[in-house]
């Protein structure tokens, strides 16, 4: 029997290391393992590693269980921490003490001299380390020598003490100069000393101040100039950078004391030859600084030179100048046209040195001669070169004179005016604004802008005529005019009644529609609001448009008819038709815009008789009758009647496609065999039974095989954009016929993306859409045929749908027939309707800046003239067109212009 005994980990008793040891001195721990097991490890590890050679530290072994760590003379690089780990086979333990080492300072950067400038920013540094970290404090010798030191006072702005114990002097000075001792101590041995010099020199430096010294020609002129700075310290005058010599006139006197120099420059009998700038430079080994002296010589003047005109505005320009001498300046303007300088020259007077001028005062878009002359105590100098300049546009300050309005037609106004005076006009005119409102509509003004076509005081006569306006209304009108800078000041206000009436200028409010008995519908509404009528209104024009095309001539596809009350009932209206209706209001003018369009549904009337009625015989008791629905449509057929009888019996009527069933035929069965059958069908819908078809007679007998029937009731689809279709066919005969689809002229049908064979053998179209027309050979086109062919051994038979896809209508063509000087007359010829009637036109129309207006225009409409607009300009045009789908794409714009120039 085995016995299993778990080895007991070790456990080792805590130690540490006393406090306070000094560098030099003996220490030593013991690692007591105190249980665990044998066999047993014991290492010693610093900061984590194993413990590596030192000739100070000795390791021994007291027993299996301990070992003693002998440091036999302490270091600085004996402080760290310590781990006794102990292992066996149960476990690794471990215990860490830390050994901090008391070291006196030592130096990490020792003190240095050193040198500085006046001004500049001084470190002298100093740095120790040691354990606790040294104190470092800064002393300074109260004298020449390096004795008496005294604490360096820290204010933290101009003397501070960097953190790693630096002394930092911002903007040394002389005063900084001297001995600095750097002390660094920390209780433990002996604190450390170290003393630097500290030299500060002073760089050469102009004390006076350079400046413009003037003197008459001929007298004497005198420089003074004195400098400091560290010897060896030298001063000298310069002209043109280079040193000046002493001559018969000129000398150079110096004195000094220590570290200030006084220099002066003495020029005698000085000439304009003497002026200019003279240089007083100090130099020492420490640096340089250097002052500048101008001269100026008082001569008799003579003209400024480069004379120049910059900055020009309307009523202001700078002129500038250079003067060889010092001088005063006048400035001499006047109009550049034939002016004479003695009678019509203005003068300006400008100081001394001065070298520019803003001339003020001046005329807006004025021509003007300038010229200066230069005087001094000496006399007056000959005049300058002419400059000419313009100054800039300004604003017209004045307003058109003579204002007249007077009455145009119903909606316009003609208004007259002459310039305003040439001394307003602050520039070439550019034209006019015209601002208008009718009376008592605060703030709500029209503003109208025209070229000019008379110049500023001229006599002729600005005329312009405002269209658009309101009939019968008061207007305030009043002008101004403008130029390359801006708008001038308004006229006095001018109030003219516009005379005679207008159509109404809104449709008729509230306009509602409703079917009405068959083929019929009730339209009512409000007369159009009064703001809008001008004029008593006459009557009203309704205007009915059936949004599918209908199975008739075109006149009777557009219904318009006058009354003069309020409600109208439209009648012999197609049944079950969807109409576009549209009131306007008349009076003697002319005729309103009509309202948006409303829709209404006429009633459904009474169905015709089914149409192409066959019936064939399939067995001895059996027949079957196949017919199409009645055309043209007149309203939804809620079932079919079949009328069989024999001679001798009254007529079985049996109803097929109640409840909503779309079944065009039906098969008669257990009829008598070899007895005559006559059979004929009607139609239902809401409105009742319609008339019967014609009678076809059958006799049944035996028949095996019988030639192929194509059922399904082959229809008119009106599809519109994007949606699909189920074309039905059934194909009844024996054998089974085989049914296939072909499209157009005998093109086959497959299985497509947009085509899809139903299993019973009907046709699913997929998403038609006008790109399928264009595009795909597979999709419907607008007026292609959808035949089903249904054939055996005995025959074949087949039956067509016919599908329209209803689209917008392409854009129509718009040009121009005629234009006068206020209004284009434009034709509209439509392209492609979409497959539904166009239900009316829309033209857009703007200047070249403008913003965009519109006007409508009815169905069937050729001719559309655009009224009120400015002579001798161009218009930008398009037209759309309407149906029931939506919006034709724009057509290309036309531009076009009015004829003549506006005076």
């Amino acid at each position: 029997m085995c016995i299993s005994i778990n080895p007991e980990p070790p456990d080792i008793d805590p130690f540490s290391f006393r406090h306070g040891l000094e560098e030099g001195k003996r220490t030593s721990i013991i690692c007591m393992v105190n249980e665990g097991d044998l066999p047993m490890t014991i290492n010693w590890l610093k900061d984590g590693r194993h413990l590596q050679h030192d000739p100070d530290i000795e390791i021994k072994k007291i027993s299996e269980y301990s070992t003693l760590l002998l440091f036999e003379s302490l270091h600085e690089r004996h402080s760290g921490s310590y781990t006794c780990e102990a292992a066996n086979a149960a476990a690794t333990v471990n215990h860490t003490a830390s050994l901090k080492v008391q070291v006196s300072p030592r130096w990490i950067v020792e003190p240095s001299s050193s040198t500085a400038l006046v001004g500049s920013t001084v470190v002298l540094e100093c740095s120790a380390r040691g354990f606790p970290q040294p104190v470092i404090t800064w002393n300074k010798a109260t004298g020449e020598a390096a004795q008496d030191f005294q604490p360096v006072l820290l204010d933290g702005v101009r003397n501070s003490q960097a953190p790693n114990g630096s002394l930092v002097l911002m903007e040394s000075s002389p005063n900084d100069a001297g001995y600095y001792q750097c002390t660094a101590h920390n209780s433990i041995g002996s604190p450390l000393s170290k003393v630097a010099q500290l030299t500060v020199h002073a760089p050469a430096h102009i004390v006076t101040e350079g400046g413009r010294v003037t003197g008459h020609a001929g007298q004497t002129v005198t420089l003074t100039c004195e400098a400091s700075g560290d010897l060896p310290l030298t001063v000298t005058w310069q002209r043109h950078h280079t040193p000046i010599t002493p001559t018969h006139r000129i000398s150079i006197r110096e004195s000094g004391n220590g570290g200030l120099i006084n220099t002066v420059l003495e020029i005698r009998s000085v000439t304009s030859g003497d002026a200019g700038a003279y240089t007083c430079r100090a130099d020492n080994p420490h640096g340089h600084s250097a002052q500048i002296y101008t001269i100026s010589i008082i001569e008799p003047p003579v003209a400024p030179s480069d004379v120049a005109v910059s900055e020009v505005t309307s009523r202001s320009a700078v002129l500038s100048w250079t003067l060889y001498q010092p001088a005063a300046v006048t400035i001499q303007y006047r109009a550049a046209e034939d002016e004479s300088w003695a009678v019509h020259g203005r003068n300006v007077s400008v100081g001394q040195w001065a070298s520019s001028h803003v001339l003020s005062g001046l005329i807006p878009y004025q021509s003007y001669a300038v010229r200066l002359m230069a005087h001094n105590d000496l006399g007056v100098s000959q005049p300058s070169h002419i400059r000419v300049f313009t100054t800039l546009e300004e604003a017209p300050s004045g307003a058109p004179q003579d204002v007249q309005v007077s009455a145009g037609g119903p909606r316009s106004l003609i208004v007259r005016w002459r310039p305003p005076e040439t001394r307003l006009s602050n520039g070439p005119l550019r034209g006019y604004t015209l601002a208008l409102r009718r009376q008592n509509l605060q703030g709500h003004l029209l503003y109208i802008s025209r070229p000019a076509m008379i110049a500023a005081g001229d006599n002729g006569v600005e005329n312009y005529e405002v269209t658009g306006l309101s009939s019968a209304s008061l207007y305030e009108v009043a002008v101004r005019v403008f130029n390359k800078a801006g708008p001038g000041p308004l006229s006095s206000p001018r109030i003219v009644q516009a005379t005679g009436y207008d159509a109404p200028s809104c449709p008729p409010a509230g306009v509602s529609c409703r079917g009405s008995g068959r083929g019929g519908v009730r339209v009512w509404w409000s007369p159009p609001p009064t703001h809008c009528t001008h004029a008593p209104v006459s009557g009203y024009t309704i205007i009915a448009t059936p949004t599918t095309h209908l199975h008739s001539t075109d006149s009777e596809n557009l219904w318009d008819v006058n009354t003069t009350n309020l409600e109208k009932n439209l009648d012999s209206l197609p049944s079950a038709v969807n109409i576009s209706v549209r009131v306007k209001a008349f009076n003697d003018v002319g005729a309103s815009p009509p309202n948006h369009p409303i829709y209404c549904v006429t009633e459904d009337g009474v169905p015709g008789p089914p149409i192409r009625v066959r019936v064939v015989v399939t067995g001895s008791t059996n027949l079957l009758v196949t017919w199409s629905p009645p055309q043209p449509y007149s309203g939804d057929i809620l079932h079919y009647t079949l009328y069989s009888a024999r001679e001798d019996q009254v007529a079985v009527r049996d109803v097929v496609g109640a409840g909503g069933s779309d079944a065009t035929w039906r098969e008669l069965s257990n009829l008598s065999p070899g007895v005559r059958v006559q059979i004929w069908l009607t139609a239902t819908s809401v409105a009742g039974e319609g008339g019967p078809s014609p009678r076809l007679t059958a006799v049944p007998v035996h028949t095996p095989k019988y030639p192929p029937l194509a059922v399904g009731g082959g229809q008119l689809w009106r599809i519109g954009f994007g949606a699909g279709v189920t074309l039905g066919c059934r194909g009844i005969g024996t054998p089974v016929p085989v049914i296939n689809w072909t499209k157009g002229t005998n093109q086959p049908i497959i299985n497509g993306q947009f085509t899809q064979l139903l299993p019973g053998g009907d046709l699913h179209l997929t998403g038609m859409s006008k790109c399928f027309t264009c595009m795909l050979e597979s999709c419907v086109r607008d007026t292609s045929n959808y035949t089903c062919w249904v054939k055996n051994s005995e025959g074949s038979d087949s039956l067509s749908h016919q599908v329209i896809v209803i689209t917008t209508p392409d854009p129509p063509k718009l040009t121009l027939s005629q234009a006068t000087q206020d209004s284009l007359n434009l034709t509209i010829t439509p392209t492609s309707d979409g497959g539904a009637p166009i239900l009316g036109y829309t033209l857009h129309y703007r200047g070249r800046a403008g913003e965009w207006a519109e006007t409508t225009a009815e169905p069937g409409t050729v001719s559309v003239v655009i009224r009120g607009l400015a002579c001798g300009s161009s218009y930008h045009l398009y037209v759309t067109a309407w149906n029931s789908h939506g919006t034709s794409t724009p057509s290309p714009v036309l531009v076009a212009n009015t004829q003549g120039k506006c005076k």
